[in-house]
């Protein structure tokens, strides 16, 4: 019953739970991999139109960076075990 008579007729199989099951994996991946790529574009196209508007109203680099960084989170350290040392001794 590989070729049915119609598509849907492949959910009437045995293996038609775990078929949609992939399905709906492979199509929930998919979404989350696009709106995370659009909140990417979005973010780095507002930041580029803050330090735009930053530049033009006469700010100094520093400033720009200052202030662009001051609103996001910071990147968890990395941590270490307390017998770690980096030279590995």
């Amino acid at each position: 019953m590989i070729f049915a008579e119609f598509p849907w007729q492949v959910f009437m199989t045995p293996f038609g739970i775990p078929i949609a099951a992939i399905m709906g994996a492979l199509i929930w991946q998919i979404v989350v991999a696009i709106s995370e790529a659009i909140t990417k574009v979005m973010c780095n196209r507002n930041d580029t139109e803050l330090k735009l508007d930053l530049s033009a109203r006469g700010f100094t680099a520093d400033e720009i960076v200052r202030t662009v960084e001051c609103g996001r989170e910071l990147p968890p350290k990395a941590t270490t075990h307390p017998g770690f040392s980096a030279r590995g001794v």
